[in-house]
């Protein structure tokens, strides 16, 4: 039987340009989300938080935990939204 591990992906867009997005999980054992900006618009003097070797090993070690609580996949939930828009207008 498929233990599905839940996570929610959040595309925030402005003007139809993505971003940043945002992945959430909360499985009520552990929770957490990791935040991706978009680096197109960027000028070389911004600040740039990259995905390092510490990140990477992390994830790996994440992803060694939900294999040992059983789960066998990722059920993505992706919603977009907008800058500067308000929940009522979407």
């Amino acid at each position: 039987m498929e233990k599905l591990f839940e996570m929610n992906v959040t595309t925030w867009s402005d003007d139809d340009c993505p971003v940043s997005q945002i992945v959430e999980w909360d499985d009520g054992v552990r929770n957490g989300s990791y935040h991706v900006t978009n680096l197109l618009d960027n000028s070389e003097d911004s600040y740039i938080d990259l995905f390092s070797a510490d990140d990477f090993i992390a994830a790996v070690k994440f992803g060694m935990l939900l294999a040992q609580d059983g789960y066998t996949g990722i059920h993505t939930v992706y919603e977009e939204k907008e800058i500067g828009k308000d929940e009522d207008e979407e």
